[in-house]
């Protein structure tokens, strides 16, 4: 089931080293949301050498996202 993170806030979707799908939402002309297939422990984190991590989680390694 798909989540959105909104992108201020510093959570997993919204990290540079997020290695699942994500997509950015906009309102307007402005990004607001990153939609992620769900907030369950199921990415591997590039940061942590695979540990998992779902869409809603976040870490001291956080970085934000280039794109945002």
């Amino acid at each position: 089931m798909p989540f959105d993170v909104p992108i201020s806030h510093k959570k997993c979707a919204t990290c540079r080293w997020w290695s699942g799908t994500r997509k950015l939402i906009f309102v307007g002309a402005d990004p607001k949301f990153v939609r992620v297939g769900g907030v369950l422990p199921a990415v591997a984190c590039r940061a942590w050498d695979g540990r998992k991590f779902g869409g809603a989680m976040t870490c001291f390694r956080w970085s934000r996202w280039e794109k945002l």
